[in-house]
């Protein structure tokens, strides 16, 4: 029996994939020039600390080479504290979703700095 379980829909179809504990289980969504990758790792197989870790990557596509940044967290307990509606988890959560809007905002505006700054750097050289 899988411990992971994973599924895809696109032009061909649906699909799916298992993972076992030992094997864990990597996706990825990517177009030419950036690539988001979901990661599950049982960390401790057997072990009465075993639990279930999700790595969420951001990383280049086909054509870029950008580095890949990314988070971990035990995506077991998370799941179960957000299904729960604890306060200070939904605060957390609000504030990640803050933020990745922010993120994307401050993105667009980040590389029009960065190009600004190039050109001046090869204006002055």
């Amino acid at each position: 029996m899988a411990h992971f379980y994973g599924g895809i829909q696109g032009t061909r179809g649906d699909a799916t994939r298992q993972g076992s504990k030992d094997s864990g289980m990597r996706v990825y969504a990517q177009s030419y020039d950036s690539r988001v990758t979901v990661d599950y790792q049982c960390y401790r197989p057997g072990d009465e600390d075993e639990r279930n870790i999700a790595h969420i990557a951001i990383s280049g596509g086909w054509t870029t080479y950008y580095r890949t940044r990314s988070i971990s967290f035990n995506v077991d307990k998370v799941a179960e504290a957000l299904d729960r509606n604890d306060p200070k988890v939904n605060a957390i959560w609000d504030r990640i979703v803050k933020d990745f809007g922010r993120l994307d905002v401050e993105a667009d505006k980040a590389l029009k700095r960065i190009a600004r700054m190039e050109k001046r750097a090869a204006t002055n050289a």
